[in-house]
């Protein structure tokens, strides 16, 4: 391969990955970005520390001390952030008609999501017993055991959606389970007993520009070695 090959494959390998690299932050930035139905209170983000040295950051409203969201929640190996909102699916997720406006895109990952909601966000700590009192989570209104809904395919043809839900009961009862009892129209914040908790990917889940600079970089001094090779002596 000519040394000009050389850089034009690198060029396209840095462009491409870049490219790839946008695409995913601005996807899990537009489902950050002020998620429809959720708090709009100032929050104070608490570290807690958990089981293998990981850290997640819980998310308080300053003014009524609910739990607001999450950060760096560990999903199978992928770290996401939650936003506990009001609303219903269509307006939370841009119409709840396509694969695309979802992070989570199976059922097997909703579950995933809703364990860990349990094992990692419902947490006891000073700031708050956000397991023990159920209604301590942004949108849950009651004593009573508390879903957080998480939706992760469009609806059908029967206007019917496939939802998982996390049940954070009083005390140490929590469970997950598969439900298709709601519509993509039902707003959870006319119940008191429903919030819905949607996932963003994590910042510190998507590659940083430096490891692609990094990985340029490795190229480079591939392409640079290759043509010293070839260069006559």
């Amino acid at each position: 391969m000519k040394f000009r090959d050389i850089n034009k494959f690198l060029f396209a390998t840095l462009t491409a990955l870049s490219a790839l690299f946008f695409a995913a932050v601005t996807h899990a930035d537009q489902l950050r970005t002020n998620v429809y139905g959720s708090s709009s209170s100032e929050l104070t983000s608490i570290d807690v520390a958990l089981a293998a040295g990981h850290t997640v950051t819980l998310l308080i409203e300053n003014d009524t001390g609910k739990l607001a969201g999450a950060e760096n929640i560990d999903v199978d190996g992928t770290l996401f952030d939650v936003t506990f909102a009001e609303g219903d699916c269509i307006a939370i997720y841009n119409g709840c008609d396509e694969a695309a406006d979802f992070e989570l895109t199976s059922e097997q990952e909703a579950l995933a999501a809703a364990q860990a909601l349990i094992d990692q966000v419902f947490l006891n700590i000073p700031e708050g017993d956000f397991d023990t009192i159920a209604d301590l989570t942004f949108g849950c209104d009651t004593a009573e055991p508390c879903s957080s809904q998480i939706d992760f395919e469009p609806f059908d043809s029967q206007f019917i959606l496939d939802i998982v839900l996390s049940i954070n009961f009083p005390g140490t009862l929590d469970f997950v389970f598969t439900s298709s009892a709601f519509g993509p129209d039902f707003d959870s914040g006319t119940d008191d007993e429903v919030t819905n908790a949607v996932f963003t990917l994590s910042p510190t889940s998507v590659t940083e520009p430096s490891v692609l600079v990094l990985f340029a970089a490795g190229l480079f001094g591939l392409a640079m070695s290759a043509r010293r090779r070839r260069k006559p002596s």
